[in-house]
């Protein structure tokens, strides 16, 4: 990772992997080596995830938004115009990282700033894969993993990101945006998401998580991180463990954004380690 000041922001801890979050330990028990690197990526991914919320007018994110895949185009060919593109173009060609990855959270940012939610179960899963599904896949070729478990960790990542956003369903309802479940699913439920913001309607939320839990489920239950980087290996114990308090919790999650005690975060990053 480059020494330069105009990219010490981006290195461990960043904005984007502050102490006390669960991704913060997963890197604070990463090989020394890779913390800067992965810190990098989760940099990348949160300037991305967090654009659609944080634009006034919907036009405005798109433009930003082609910058970002122009800037992509750039990293690639080693002529990046981002400071966030400097380290990233030297990852890019140390590792030969793809150009897929790095583009995924674009796209993901685009369908919601354009209001497209998953159609179906699968489009669902593959959303969610273009999250930290990414990201891990990313994590996983710079630190040398057998390619043949690069799927195995784009759906842990996948399962990562459904956790994280049923814990916040509540609030990306509030900001119009009800993809944590794909549209087949809410028919199936016989569910308007847009209901569950009124008060007579705010207890369904919590029956529409139930409905979906065991799909999220059975997906884990596929998935066994072992072999996969420290990284990936303890943010999925994280994700396991913030699970068993949204079930606790019965997914009364309307008003609340469940966490894990920062204690406890270190205690089971270090036995994921």
């Amino acid at each position: 990772m480059t020494t330069d000041p105009n990219t010490l922001e981006w290195r461990f801890p960043n904005a984007a992997t502050p102490p006390g979050s669960s991704v913060y330990y997963s890197l604070r028990l990463a090989p020394p080596a890779q913390r800067d690197p992965l810190a990098l990526l989760h940099a990348w991914r949160q300037r991305l995830r967090t654009l659609p919320w944080s634009v006034s007018e919907r036009a405005v994110g798109l433009a930003t938004l082609g910058w970002w895949r122009e800037e992509c185009a750039r990293i690639h060919s080693g002529k990046p115009s981002h400071p966030l593109g400097a380290p990233l173009a030297e990852l890019v060609r140390r590792h030969a990282l793809p150009a897929a990855p790095l583009l995924d959270p674009i796209e993901r940012a685009e369908a919601r700033l354009l209001g497209r939610t998953p159609e179906t179960p699968t489009e669902w899963l593959a959303d969610a894969e273009r999250d930290l599904g990414a990201v891990f896949e990313l994590s996983a070729r710079l630190q040398g993993i057998d390619p043949t478990h690069l799927e195995r960790a784009r759906r842990l990542g996948a399962y990562c990101t459904l956790v994280g956003e049923i814990r916040a369903s509540g609030w990306l309802l509030r900001q119009g945006w009800s993809g944590f479940l794909s549209d087949q699913q809410w028919r199936a439920l016989a569910l308007d998401p847009a209901h569950l913001l009124q008060p007579e309607g705010r207890a369904r939320l919590a029956e529409a998580l139930r409905a979906q839990a065991a799909d999220i489920e059975a997906l884990r239950a596929t998935l066994d991180p072992a072999g996969l980087p420290p990284d990936v290996r303890i943010q999925v114990r994280l994700r396991d463990r913030l699970w068993r308090e949204l079930a606790r919790a019965d997914f009364a999650l309307a008003d609340e954004r469940l966490s894990l005690n920062p204690l406890h975060k270190l205690w089971h990053a270090w036995r994921a380690r």
